[in-house]
């Protein structure tokens, strides 16, 4: 899996959904995520990888000096991952690997070992169409205007090609070479790896990816219609609600009073805007006292920075999402996939601030189906705040999201998903 803790999660319904049915799944990855995953009940082959230079040391250097760093760095994982891949598998002597498309670059050890390869899609993210938007944008299709929506998807996949797909790429080669030299910088081509051994690739929003079949951890009904594609089987909500994110100290929230849980995922810090969100969240509830919120900050900023609040406003690091959805109203949130999977699963409806990668597509999608509204974390403020929500609370969208729940919910169990995979298996086997 993609090495963040919104992918393990992600997956574990499916996971768990496999070894009922006799099957032994093991995870591979990074040693941080063994213990979140050995909670769940599953088992984890930890892949020793090296660490890069602290934050703080890398801000100290020359710039040269980082650059080289970063390379050699990217050189000295490329060959652990690839030596404890094999490791791993001579260990495990799996059957067949499921991997996340988003990992792809580390997919030649596979390729090499004659190994199958399913995909796992932790987002919508796919490879170029005109026929379908980029997730990456945040354009959201008409079925009257079938031919300004393509010209519309084609610009947006462009400028995407223009920047990950050409710009950043010879950005990225010409300083491999600079620090490694030709010989060892052509090693980390990813590209060229998976070609030299026989894989297939497409061209998507996060760069190269492997062509496989694909597992979408999605309902099919929260797609937009045009982007299905036949090598894509939805699977359902993938949303493991017996997930253990630990606990929640809920003396200061009223169960007889409305709640608002806002939290923009685990890289909040990364965003520019987040302080400004959480304060402006802060600071309209603290106006509305029909209304009260739990607002996780992460890494942020400390709770104490957002000053004395009354009490049915609560700022803190951490909270166990799942628990905090289930007794939420409303969810203001960053569009991250699992997030909104979440939410659609519990009936919670959503305003969404964008801020990155797929985060578009997926606010997009909300307001397609209208199960809830979008709006742009630069400027927010107290006021909008309190508009969104009332946009956000009208029976058209309590509506919709009920039909939402529905879709998620005939689909929770994930064994579709499940049974494709066991048939694809024993073809694969024979």
């Amino acid at each position: 899996m993609l090495p963040e803790i919104g992918a393990f999660n992600a997956t574990f319904k499916f996971a768990k959904g496999l070894a009922r049915q006799g099957h032994q799944v093991t995870y591979l990855g990074p040693p941080e995520f063994a213990a979140h995953v050995a909670r769940q009940g599953l088992q984890y082959f930890p892949l020793e990888v090296p660490k890069s230079k602290t934050e703080e040391q890398a801000r100290t250097s020359f710039w040269l000096s980082r650059i080289i760093e970063h390379y050699r760095f990217a050189e000295r994982f490329k060959h652990a991952v690839d030596a404890g891949f094999e490791i791993a598998f001579r260990t495990i002597d799996p059957d067949i690997v499921v991997l996340d498309p988003l990992v792809s670059r580390y997919a030649a050890p596979i390729c090499k070992l004659g190994l199958p390869i399913v995909g796992v899609n932790t987002t919508l993210a796919s490879t170029f169409s005109w026929l379908r938007p980029p997730v990456f944008s945040g354009i959201i299709p008409c079925p009257q205007e079938a031919i300004r929506d393509r010209v519309k998807s084609l610009s947006a996949w462009l400028r995407i090609k223009v920047s990950m797909g050409i710009a950043l790429p010879l950005l990225d080669r010409g300083l491999g070479i600079i620090a490694l030299g030709p010989a060892r910088a052509r090693q980390l081509d990813s590209k060229r790896a998976l070609e030299d051994v026989g894989a297939k690739l497409a061209w998507g929003e996060y760069g190269w990816r492997l062509v496989a079949p694909e597992l979408v951890l999605s309902p099919k009904a929260f797609d937009f219609p045009r982007c299905q594609q036949p090598s894509r089987h939805y699977i359902g909500a993938c949303v493991d609600r017996e997930r253990d994110d630990g606990e929640f100290n809920w003396k200061s929230i009223k169960p007889q009073e409305p709640l608002i849980y806002c939290s923009l995922g685990t890289y909040s810090h990364a965003y520019p805007f987040s302080k400004k969100l959480f304060k402006a969240v802060a600071e309209a509830i603290s106006q509305q006292s029909k209304w009260q919120v739990i607002i996780q900050v992460g890494d942020v900023a400390a709770p104490e920075e957002f000053g004395p609040l009354p009490d049915h406003v609560l700022v803190v690091k951490t909270t166990p999402q799942l628990m905090i959805l289930a007794r939420a109203k409303i969810f203001i949130t960053h569009g991250g996939f699992s997030s909104v999977r979440e939410a659609c699963l519990l009936g919670v409806p959503m305003i969404v601030f964008p801020c990155w990668l797929d985060q578009p597509g997926n606010a997009a999608r909300v307001v397609y189906h209208r199960i809830g509204v979008r709006a742009d974390i630069k400027s927010v403020d107290a006021g909008k705040i309190l508009r969104l929500i009332d946009e956000v609370t009208v029976p058209e969208v309590q509506r919709s999201m009920q039909k939402m729940i529905s879709a998620f919910q005939e689909e929770e169990d994930c064994l579709s998903g499940i049974n494709w995979l066991e048939t694809y298996m024993t073809a694969k086997l024979k």
